[in-house]
């Protein structure tokens, strides 16, 4: 095949500039490749879940919404008038009470859904005797919780203690833990924005979160700060109470809050003075603001220094109030030291942190895999991580829904991987069709070989660029490989991408420089590589903000 210069004259090149622009067009073959990528990107980061039975999908005003209407996984996407709420006027207000009431935060229908994980995960046998136990051992008698060997004898044991007001309430710790749909709910975007707004901060960690359920015959919850409870040295602090029955403002056991509280530094070094106090005793220091009407979906969210206490339910009362709290601690945050650690650990919470406290040093950055970020994708990750070592506590349940989510992207990636190879047959059968036309246009045989050649090389190596990705995301999600082996690969995708996208341009340099080819071809080899960056920028966004 002759190789060489060749200057076209008007005519020819009119009806060459007609025939590449053709050749230019977006093809079947880029459009299904765009898709595929983006379709695996929302696949792999967790836009599109495998949803239960009964999940609805529906049109929101602000938007197309995924919305599980049975389940809490669609729940907890940012909302628009989030950050409306969320204004400075409320986190002044905030920052002035230490506490602020959001009702309607939920939807009754999406705090049933909730309700109902919540009811399923705390019914499993290890959730339930941990809570047994941890109410037994710490209002109680610790020797107590030490014997009981099954929930009923740790039931028994309970209501000997019930008429005494010895027990408080039983508090599941954790939950998120033992179910993948309470763990996105956990590491939200919409909790992680409403607690770093009301904080100030840019970012936040999940430190825990808890189930509390108060029945008739439980005692009344003393005044407390939830940081005195806790391993850091930080003021940055907050939780979420999500009521998940209704909760009347006289006998329903709201809580109640010490207006300002948060504000007075010395309880911070005199945590002990708050439990000490009585109703008259507080209300002498500060305003105390009674409980309001809750319904199922309202949320209260308080600072980690406020004092708060909750009265007796009703005994009247037929049902338990169950409420969902959620805290969140600064991503700065740092651990206490080790004098005041010591203090702490011996406290309430402490059943929360043991797992992770000992690993870290006292003073030093409260960075852990058990105290997740939200990140947007990064938090799938570290929740695929953390959900790796914890598989023995899941149930069977969980377990099938993982197992139909692996199936499930294995079986599309493995569609994805047969497109490609059909396509790349289709783009060489391309090139054999174009090499026909060349017998019509003897003059324009060079420079047509230099171009068909360079078209062909985009598309091999475009074609085996998005191969490469979706292979990665494919043993990413299915192996559940660890956050840091995770960054490490995205890592080696963008260099793959970034020495692509400089192949590119060595190419069209070499195309110029060497076979001297016209402007207008060089125009069109522009644009081709501005869609290819364009494409790989569209892809990264697509793992960026899928979640």
């Amino acid at each position: 095949m002759r190789r060489g210069r060749y200057a076209p004259g008007a005519a020819a090149s009119a009806q060459l500039s007609s025939s590449r622009a053709h050749r230019l067009q977006p093809t079947l073959w880029f459009k299904i490749a765009l898709l595929s990528s983006c379709l695996a990107g929302q696949l792999a980061f967790g836009a599109f879940s495998l949803l239960p039975r009964g999940t609805l999908r529906t049109r929101d005003r602000c938007g197309v919404i995924l919305r599980a209407e049975h389940s809490p996984e669609g729940l907890w996407s940012a909302r628009p008038e989030d950050r409306e709420m969320t204004s400075a006027e409320m986190q002044l207000r905030f920052e002035r009470n230490g506490f602020c009431h959001v009702p309607s935060f939920l939807t009754v229908p999406e705090a049933s859904s909730l309700a109902q994980e919540l009811a399923h995960v705390q019914s499993l046998e290890i959730c339930e005797m941990a809570a047994l136990q941890h109410e037994l051992r710490q209002h109680v008698a610790p020797a107590l919780a030490r014997s009981c060997r099954t929930t009923q004898d740790c039931k028994e044991m309970l209501q000997k203690y019930e008429k005494s007001g010895k027990v408080k309430f039983l508090q599941y710790f954790n939950l998120h833990r033992h179910s993948a749909l309470l763990r996105r709910a956990a590491l939200s975007p919409r909790l992680a924005l409403w607690a770093a707004r009301l904080l100030g901060v840019s970012q936040v960690r999940l430190y825990q979160d808890a189930l509390f359920m108060k029945y008739p015959r439980h005692g009344p919850t003393r005044w407390h700060s939830d940081l005195a409870l806790a391993p850091f040295d930080t003021n940055a602090f907050v939780t979420v109470w999500l009521a998940l029955t209704p909760v009347p403002a006289k006998g329903g056991a709201g809580l109640r809050f010490a207006q300002g509280s948060h504000r007075d530094y010395t309880l911070q070094y005199h945590s002990d003075l708050a439990e000490s106090y009585t109703q008259d005793d507080l209300s002498s220091r500060y305003l105390i603001a009674e409980g309001t009407d809750l319904e199922p979906g309202d949320a209260t969210w308080h600072h980690g220094w406020t004092l708060h206490a909750a009265s007796p339910l009703d005994r009247s009362a037929r049902s338990p109030r169950v409420a969902w709290a959620i805290s969140f601690v600064a991503s700065d945050a740092r651990i206490l030291p080790e004098e005041s650690l010591s203090i702490v650990q011996e406290a309430e919470d402490s059943v929360s942190f043991r797992p992770w406290i000992g690993k870290l040093r006292p003073g030093g950055r409260a960075e852990h895999a058990m105290l997740m970020q939200n990140k947007g994708w990064l938090k799938e990750l570290a929740a695929m991580n953390f959900f790796l070592s914890n598989r023995g506590d899941l149930n069977q349940r969980e377990r099938m829904i993982e197992k139909k989510k692996m199936m499930m992207m294995a079986m599309m990636m493995a569609m994805m991987v047969m497109m490609m190879m059909m396509m790349m047959i289709m783009s060489m059968k391309d090139g054999d069709d174009d090499e026909d036309d060349e017998d019509k246009h003897d003059d324009d045989d060079v420079v047509d070989d230099y171009f068909d050649d360079a078209v062909a090389m985009i598309k091999m190596m475009l074609l085996w660029t998005v191969m490469i990705m979706m292979l990665t995301i494919m043993v990413m999600k299915i192996l559940l490989l660890s956050l840091l082996i995770g960054l490490v690969l995205l890592l080696l995708l963008l260099l793959l991408s970034l020495l692509f996208a400089i192949l590119l341009l060595l190419l069209l340099l070499w195309l110029v420089v060497v076979w001297q080819l016209g402007c207008f071809l060089l125009l069109q080899m522009v644009l081709v590589l501005m869609l290819v960056v364009a494409l790989l920028l569209l892809l990264l966004g697509v793992m960026v903000i899928s979640s």
